[in-house]
């Protein structure tokens, strides 16, 4: 099953695909302002969904796309596993993002590495880190952003429960954008064809971004 807020250091299987349908929606409380202090502004919603597809090119190495349901843009990214131990194993990652929305769909680019650690047979965690470079001709976009992300998880039964924390840190023209998002997720995996996971992202810190509270519900199939 996927991890949701961090990637894994394992792939699909040869020749098999990975098919995902999530379902985003997400409330804003309030803002984060210099000295990442909160302050109130009205509140307001969005929504969106996303469409994504992995294929194993080999038991080490896959790609994929991840398409939003209105096709403002397109991001693919693949991922090639370097080491694979019973408890350690690393893979990196590589990716652009396409904005259909400018001149120049070429977005940004990014390269990043890949930590995961099977603790128990129950127990595992994923850690990852990105760094991404802005290509976009549009005026305020970010120049360039570093990214992590953890991702622990424990079965209990059949039900994956998910402990999840995200960073973020972009650079703009002017400004320094900073977010921390606690992510508790859980799912099920009804059988070896598709998983279902529901997940609730909240922004715990941050300084010049918004504050969010979120749900998101992710149904994914696997093909061989």
């Amino acid at each position: 099953m996927t991890k949701y807020s961090a990637y894994s250091a394992y792939s699909v299987s040869k020749h098999s695909v990975d098919l995902e349908t999530s379902f985003n929606f997400s409330k804003v409380t309030a803002e984060w302002d210099s000295y990442g202090v909160k302050q109130n502004i009205a509140p307001f919603f969005s929504n969106d969904i996303g469409f994504s597809a992995i294929y194993g090119i080999s038991n080490k190495f896959e790609s994929g796309i991840y398409i939003p349901s209105d096709v403002s843009g397109l991001s693919w990214g693949a991922k090639y596993r370097l080491i694979e131990g019973n408890v350690f194993s690393f893979a990196t990652i590589a990716g652009v993002n396409l904005d259909f929305s400018t001149k120049n769909a070429f977005s940004d680019a990014g390269l990043g590495t890949v930590f995961t650690f099977d603790l128990s047979e129950n127990f595992s965690t994923d850690v990852d880190f990105q760094f991404m470079s802005n290509f976009s001709d549009i005026k305020n976009n970010f120049n360039y952003g570093f990214y992590a992300n953890l991702n622990s998880s424990y079965y209990l039964s059949f039900i994956q429960c998910i402990f999840g924390l995200n960073f973020y840190q972009t650079q703009y023209d002017n400004l320094v954008s900073q977010n921390l998002i606690f992510s508790p997720a859980f799912g099920v995996e009804p059988s070896e064809k598709y998983f279902i996971l529901i997940s609730f992202p909240i922004s715990v810190y941050g300084k010049n971004d918004l504050k969010t509270v979120g749900f998101s519900f992710t149904i994914g199939f696997y093909l061989e």
